[in-house]
């Protein structure tokens, strides 16, 4: 069984999980995979290790901020421990915490001020930057889920290497027919019509044979490939 003093239990640290969630307790490691958080009192504690991945921010009551990018490395952040009464948070995507009153929206941005007092100058941020907002209330809104937006990445990325492949096969199919002479490992020279070239095979047709036909011949069969045009 665990035992731990009562200084430990004085501490209370907050831990904001990528999906909005909270977990508050005392941090006492925090490793390049895990994050120790013991959490109860020193009749009645656990102790859990969280993947550092899953976390977006550890709030240290009295050490400050540390924001965790999505492939779990820490970053150290604005903001001290304590959220002012009657204060709204706006946590950005790219970690960061801003202390926020009168928190408003309209399409595309968040608006707020970063002052109660009379003569702030409103702010605002683009809502797709924004992850989560905190009401002083307790309540939240969730602008932006990591999942979602990785599902996004991941689809936005392929469709960006479909198109560089398709675009290459088009620059590829642009190039033939294209005269060529070909030297093989037997060296036996033939003279071609190139229709397409690629790192498995040469794919031709014998240059001044009246309704040649179509051939294919492997690079590993194939000495020398030079064109002549």
């Amino acid at each position: 069984m665990l035992t731990f003093s009562t200084h430990l239990f004085a501490q209370n640290d907050l831990i904001i999980l990528r999906d909005g969630s909270e977990r508050k307790g005392k941090v006492v490691m925090v490793t390049n995979e895990n994050t120790t958080l013991i959490e109860g009192s020193k009749k009645s504690s656990t102790q859990e290790s969280i993947l550092n991945t899953s976390i977006y921010l550890i709030k240290y009551e009295k050490r400050g901020n540390v924001f965790f990018t999505t492939d779990g490395k820490r970053i150290s952040g604005d903001g001290d421990g304590k959220i002012p009464a009657g204060a709204s948070v706006i946590y950005l995507l790219e970690g960061n915490e801003i202390v926020a009153y009168n928190v408003s929206m309209e399409e595309g941005r968040v608006l707020f001020y970063e002052s109660k007092k009379k003569g702030s100058p409103q702010l605002n941020t683009p809502s797709d930057k924004v992850f989560l907002i905190k009401y002083p209330d307790g309540t939240k809104d969730m602008m932006n889920d990591f999942e979602t937006l990785k599902r996004k990445e991941a689809e936005a990325e392929a469709e960006r290497k479909r198109l560089e492949e398709e675009a290459l096969e088009e620059a590829l199919r642009n190039q033939f027919p294209k005269d060529a002479a070909i030297r093989t490992i037997k060296n036996m020279n033939i003279n071609v019509i190139v229709l397409s070239d690629n790192d498995e095979e040469v794919t031709y047709k014998k240059k001044g044979m009246k309704n040649s036909p179509v051939f294919h011949m492997k690079k590993t069969n194939i000495k020398d490939l030079k064109y002549t045009d």
